[in-house]
């Protein structure tokens, strides 16, 4: 997402919060190998329909060839 330019470079670590926020209850201490799979399936799922939705407003504006502008 970053990539694509759908989130900024600040908002990885406020995604990568929120998310492991709304995974809390979920929380296993000693994960096997397909638990790890699942979770970050999940989370990648998350985090996209947050994106996508529009529920989540990225917060910073990415610079582009000198010029500014806001992510909408």
């Amino acid at each position: 997402m970053f990539i694509d330019e759908k989130i900024g470079y600040l908002d990885i670590m406020r995604l990568n919060e929120a998310c492991c926020d709304a995974h809390r209850a979920e929380l296993v201490q000693a994960p096997n190998l397909e638990e790890i799979i699942h979770y970050d399936a999940w989370a990648r799922r998350w985090v996209e329909e947050r994106v996508v939705s529009g529920a989540y407003k990225p917060r910073v504006r990415i610079i582009l060839r000198g010029e500014a502008r806001a992510r909408a």
